[in-house]
């Protein structure tokens, strides 16, 4: 397989090219099973740029890896682009594969859980219940299934305007499944892999539930992984005694037990519903997500969003992107508005959002007409790459146009 073999880690400073962009390598971040570094690319832009370790002239396992990979891209890219990470292109250079993604600052949920000088505090995990199992539930609803979930896997990025101080995102695609187009590179890692991952057989959306219960379980214990004692015990191997013990539960312990009945009961019994054996006994991300909400007694947040102006009012029940085109056809006053304005967001706790875009400050349409195009502020604030929590009554200003807003 094309990640098989030793590759060759690039140095600060190498230079490489695909067919759209050059990259500056800035920083080696990983030098893991694949070789990560943060990258500059020719148009300034931070990457997160992956090599795939050495292909062994596997060219035929390249080329059926990418068209898979741009198979599941079509899919994520359907998603709201807060809440997945963002893929740019696959290419090669001097016999090495490279994947090359957006780069944000932060650090994956791992760190947050264990590591002494990044842990967050309970409080903060616990918050993460909620909204790391929303993100899973979209994913699901898109009929993708992640197949290799762990802590490492959601990434937390500083973000002083949401609640917790984090945006959070799922990352790391490459062996998903999307069984209603036949896609399928199952991994796992050990320690968090399903009964399914276990028998190598009906490894689905079932399977992500199973390692999201552990992973939940994580959060609200602060960090006690529930089969985190098979990983060390007995005369066999950790894993050995780990992929036994979750065939019936040998072992685990119920957080009601655990927190001598302080927590819901439903929260509860939700979590012992996720880490069932059974596949069939599971509930989907969905099920578990709504009484995880009821659970927590997670107040009701504004189902969506109307936006007024000029006379007129548009209705955003989801994430979507205003264009030029929307508010020409439903306000009528586009003429500040460039092609893309600004994003509406509803996060996965249903907490609304607001983030600009960068746009030029003019623009000449075929027939030479020059149009002039300003930034967006939320209530006299400039929001441009920036995600702001959004408040009825406020108003979006673009040059002279106005938008009322009204959370309902």
């Amino acid at each position: 397989m094309y990640w098989k073999g030793v590759g060759t880690e690039l140095k600060d400073g190498d230079k490489l090219k695909s067919k759209k962009y050059d990259y500056t390598i800035e920083k080696l971040i990983n030098p893991g099973a694949s070789i990560v570094y943060q990258a500059k690319r020719s148009d300034g832009k931070d990457i997160f740029l992956k090599q795939f370790r050495d292909t062994q002239d596997n060219t035929d396992d390249w080329d059926d890896f990418i068209g898979f990979q741009h198979s599941v891209l079509n899919i994520l890219l359907q998603l709201p682009n807060n809440i997945v990470e963002t893929n740019y292109e696959y290419f090669e250079y001097a016999g090495n594969h490279f994947h090359a993604k957006g780069f944000e600052k932060g650090m994956d949920l791992e760190k947050g859980v264990w590591d002494v000088n990044h842990k967050l505090d309970r409080k903060a995990l616990f918050s993460l219940v909620p909204i790391t199992l929303g993100i899973l539930k979209a994913v699901h609803a898109k009929g993708v299934v992640h197949s290799d979930l762990k802590p490492g896997q959601f990434y937390l990025i500083p973000d002083a305007d949401t609640e917790i101080g984090y945006r959070v995102k799922l990352i790391d695609f490459d062996s998903c499944i999307i069984p209603s187009l036949g896609l399928s590179r199952p991994k796992h890692t050990q320690g968090w892999q399903s009964p399914e991952h276990v028998k190598q057989s009906n490894i689905s959306f079932h399977s992500d539930i199973f390692t999201m219960g552990q992973i939940l379980y994580v959060l609200i214990t602060g960090g006690v992984q529930p089969y985190g004692h098979s990983l060390v015990k007995g005369n066999e191997t950790g894993e050995d005694c780990y992929s036994k013990d979750i065939m019936n539960k040998n072992g685990y312990t119920p957080l009601n037990t655990l927190f001598k009945g302080k927590l819901p009961q439903s929260l509860s019994d939700i979590i012992d519903q996720m880490l069932e054996p059974d596949a069939n006994k599971r509930p989907t991300a969905a099920e578990a997500h709504k009484i995880i909400l009821e659970a927590l007694n997670t107040p009701s947040k504004s189902k969506h969003i109307t936006l007024e102006s000029n006379g007129r009012s548009r209705l955003i029940v989801e994430t979507q992107t205003i264009t030029r085109e929307i508010v020409k056809s439903s306000f009528g006053n586009h003429a500040e508005i460039y092609n893309k304005q600004f994003d509406i967001m509803k996060d996965n706790s249903g907490n609304w959002f607001i983030k600009g875009y960068d746009v030029p400050p003019s623009a000449k349409d075929a027939k030479g007409n020059v149009y002039h195009f300003y930034r967006t502020l939320y209530n006299g604030n400039d929001v441009t790459n920036k995600y702001t929590k959004i408040e009825d009554g406020s108003v979006i200003k673009v040059g002279s146009t106005e938008f009322k807003i009204k959370a309902s």
